[in-house]
């Protein structure tokens, strides 16, 4: 039986007169035997090579290869050359690597250090990650040639950090979990002891403290993150579920807050004692359904006509601009809660009465405030003087818009518990008052359908209400014209 392996021995003894180089007449043996072999795959290097392959593919990176069918037979095949991990970073960019790789702290290292030592630690292995952030607009090629001009030791550090960034745990997000880190640490002084490792029985006794199952999740969430920082064992997630099951019994029951009525909005908006800039920022949430804090107080006017294609990624916050044949405008965030990719918001003039509720005699019963129409009142007049780019809202924050909620709820003796998301919540539960489908709220608020979150935004008390409210004032008027008569 003739093996094939005498290819390799003569390979190796060097018969074939060169170490790159296997002598024609072997191979075409091994092609011309019809005894069946067994051989592993074999890969032809050299002039052979060039000569196996046809000119097409000599310039691509294949190499001819001799497999074994399943007759036994003997034939070539193109194999591509494989992925060498040390081309990746060659030796010449080691040697000044731009970023030196964080010394994180074992337990050990962790249990001999004081709490404040622990926080600021946390803290600074945090503000080291948040540079090393690779363009999301650069290709694959890019990223990798970047990677590789670093070195190995800061390529994985950028890595490591661009991974955090992805998963959403970019620094500007830590303020609550850093604030629930401070909270345990002082736990840990309390009962005098190490907070490090973190054991089951020390998480849950730290987490039946806290007084709502939302707090304790993110308590818990806090924890583990930093643990995944530091690179130290976090406890198994299954054997705290009791816990904020326990938490979530005796818990109590939670108020949602009540929606922004189409009335109370027409107060607001009237209301000369408010800032002009506030009761803006009201009617555009609750029209727009935003979220006044993450989206409404950020929002930006559009800088260019790059920001208005949907294939571009947004760099900024937001971007702002209308169609002036449609009279309509856009509100376009980079990214939501709903969603994480970004979203087009369109609304359209309503001061010409486009998106109005009547009733059977043909008395407007609710509609979106006329008086703060996206077009004509928001566009045309409010974004007028802004230079592109700049922020709409800019002199607002979130603390001086939710006091202005709540005042306004007392001096007009609105009933209920108001906040800012009751803004979004009104133009929500409006929406399913003027007869919009599921559909339709689902679009508007940009809910999964899958999702039954949005019935939360739904007031159907306010509904309600608000129907019992527009039937007496259309009998009222009745009376009034019977006793004119």
């Amino acid at each position: 039986m003739f093996n094939l392996m005498n290819v390799i021995a003569a390979k190796e003894s060097g018969k074939s007169g060169s170490s790159d180089r296997i002598d024609k007449s072997v191979v075409s043996a091994a092609f011309s035997s019809n005894a069946p072999v067994i051989i592993p795959d074999l890969v032809v290097k050299g002039k052979l090579a060039s000569s196996m392959l046809p000119p097409a593919l000599r310039k691509n990176n294949y190499v001819p290869v001799l497999k074994q069918d399943k007759n036994g037979s003997i034939i070539v095949r193109k194999r591509i050359l494989p992925w060498k991990t040390e081309e990746i970073f060659p030796n010449s960019c080691t040697k000044e690597p731009l970023y030196t790789p964080l010394a994180l702290p074992s337990v050990a290292e962790l249990s001999k250090l004081d709490h404040e030592s622990i926080f600021n630690k946390v803290k600074y292995v945090l503000e080291q990650h948040k540079p090393l952030v690779l363009d999301y607009s650069w290709s694959m090629k890019e990223k990798l040639d970047f990677l590789r001009s670093k070195g190995p030791a800061s390529a994985r550090n950028i890595v490591s950090s661009h991974l955090m960034h992805v998963r959403g745990e970019a620094v500007k997000d830590w303020s609550s979990y850093l604030s629930a880190f401070r909270s345990y640490l002082n736990f840990c002084a309390v009962i005098n002891d190490k907070p490090f490792p973190i054991s089951v029985s020390k998480l849950s006794g730290y987490l039946a403290l806290t007084r709502m199952d939302s707090t304790a999740n993110v308590h818990k969430c806090a924890l583990k993150k930093v643990s995944e920082v530091l690179k130290v064992p976090f406890p198994s997630v299954p054997e705290l579920r009791s816990v904020i099951a326990g938490i979530r019994r005796n818990q109590p029951m939670r108020r949602s807050k009540d929606p922004v009525s189409p009335s109370f909005l027409n107060k607001i908006i009237g209301d000369s004692t408010i800032c002009d800039d506030v009761r803006m920022l009201f009617a555009v949430a609750w029209m727009f359904l935003l979220r006044v804090g993450d989206e409404g107080i950020p929002l930006l006017k559009v800088k260019d006509e790059k920001q208005k294609d949907r294939m571009v990624k947004l760099n900024s916050h937001s971007a702002v601009f209308a169609d002036d044949d449609r009279e309509e405008v856009c509100i376009r965030l980079k990214s939501r809660k709903n969603a994480l990719e970004g979203d087009f918001i369109y609304r359209s003039c309503t001061c010409k009465g486009k998106v109005q509720k009547f009733d059977e005699k043909g008395k407007r019963v609710v509609s979106w405030p006329i008086h703060a129409c996206p077009y004509h009142v928001f566009w045309k007049v409010f974004c007028k003087d802004l230079l592109p780019g700049e922020e709409i809202f800019d002199e607002l924050d979130y603390a001086s818009c939710l006091h202005e909620v709540k005042d306004a709820a007392a001096r007009y003796n609105e009933k209920g518990e108001f906040g800012t998301h009751s803004l979004r919540k009104g133009g929500c539960s409006t929406i399913a008052f003027c007869g919009g489908s599921k559909g339709a709220i689902l679009a508007a608020g940009r809910w999964a359908g899958s999702s039954d979150s949005w019935r939360k935004y739904v007031s159907e008390d306010r509904i309600e209400c608000e129907a019992l409210i527009a039937a007496a004032g259309s009998e009222n008027d009745e009376d009034y014209s019977e006793e004119d008569e």
